[in-house]
């Protein structure tokens, strides 16, 4: 049987979410997205990870430098250069922690960089505290026939010390395991 993922943003399906734009040291508006399925079972081993933007592509370099920009701002060593692409996925707590130079990974936020989210088998589980209802019974189980869906939060963060303006683009993936 196949299942159909669905991202929601203020209600809505969504393929692509734009961050919108700022400049140097600026955290971008967080976004709160919602992953609903079709399927009669829960999906289980749930991950996030990103990756090269490839079809449609209208940034000002090319997917792989995007990709591989927005990792290396997650691996920066100093705070003027550290940024990237967070998720919060403590909704139960309203998204109240968010990474910061020092403090990259938590028990519900990640900052995506090597390692951490940046390929399928570095992916980011996904955490309890999504609020769905039913409530996710455990890490990386997104329910089946939820009346409130997982959600969370994400935005990017530009560091202060980015040469090259311009649009960065990416993919946030989903990996899940479904069993009918």
């Amino acid at each position: 049987m196949t299942v159909n993922i669905t991202w929601k943003l203020s209600g809505s399906a969504v393929t692509a979410v734009d961050h919108g734009s700022g400049t140097n040291g600026d955290s971008l508006t967080t976004k709160v997205l919602f992953i609903e399925h079709d399927g009669l079972n829960q999906l289980t081993e749930c991950k996030f990870w990103i990756d090269a933007k490839i079809s449609d592509y209208t940034g000002n370099l090319t997917p792989a430098a995007d990709l591989a920009e927005i990792k290396a701002w997650g691996d920066q060593e100093t705070e003027d250069a550290f940024g990237g692409f967070f998720i919060s996925m403590n909704a139960v707590g309203s998204f109240p922690t968010w990474p910061v130079y020092g403090t990259k990974l938590g028990t519900d936020y990640f900052t995506f960089c090597t390692g951490t989210g940046d390929s399928i088998e570095n992916g980011v589980t996904l955490h309890t505290n999504m609020n769905s209802t039913p409530a996710m019974s455990s890490s990386g189980i997104i329910p089946a026939s939820c009346s409130i869906w997982p959600s969370f939060a994400c935005r990017v963060h530009i560091p202060a010390e980015v040469d090259t303006v311009g649009i960065r683009q990416f993919v946030q993936k989903l990996r899940f395991t479904y069993t009918s």
